[in-house]
């Protein structure tokens, strides 16, 4: 079997740790760590295909958590039918005779890119705009709705998009020269007597 050969659906372990390296835009140990840990949660599986035949098997979760997976996350490569006798990467029984051989060590694409799709939401945080890039965008806003004063909740709804709290909207409508829509009271009329 190929060594450029991988399965549909799946995706070499160093590959996996590079990809969720760039979108986590951390460095490529903190990535190894992270799905070392999910590997050894069962929140993800991994899978070992020997190169020769292509034959996949599962590896057994538990192995993640041994010292010869820190040299698995970093070749991408673990030995069948066992490390050395030392940690049992499979359920599955080999023969007597079957010679240790170097697999590639895959996981699925879809576990991958859940990943990847946590670590885009939490990066998807409203930018965090300036005093004065505010108060510029606010006024540009107010300009353009002319006569139509906007309410609290228009600015508060339109300054949103830019990071803008409503702490400091309201600050913003405090500012000189900014008119506001008129609440609908009525202050009483005191009359002297």
């Amino acid at each position: 079997m190929d060594d450029d050969f991988v399965p549909e659906g799946r995706v070499p372990l160093i590959s996996a740790i590079e990809q969720l390296a760039e979108a986590r835009q951390t460095g490529v140990p903190s990535a190894r760590d992270e799905i070392r840990t999910k590997l050894y949660g069962r929140s993800i599986a991994a899978q070992a295909m020997e190169r020769k035949s292509g034959r996949m098997f599962h590896v057994i979760s538990d192995s993640w958590a041994t010292e010869a997976t820190l040299n698995w996350l970093e070749s991408g490569t673990c030995l069948l039918p066992d490390e050395k006798g030392k940690v049992r990467i499979t359920t599955e029984r080999f023969a007597m005779l079957y010679g240790p051989e170097i697999a590639t060590i895959l996981i699925l694409e879809s576990d991958l890119q859940r990943l990847i799709g946590r670590a885009s939401k939490r990066e998807a945080k409203r930018p965090v705009t300036s005093d004065a890039e505010a108060k510029r965008l606010f006024e540009e806003y107010r300009t353009r709705r002319g006569d139509d004063i906007p309410s609290l909740k228009e600015d508060v709804n339109y300054m949103r998009q830019f990071g803008v709290s409503r702490a400091r909207v309201r600050n913003l409508r405090k500012g000189d020269g900014v008119v506001n829509r008129s609440r609908g009271r009525t202050v009483p009329n005191r009359r002297s007597k």
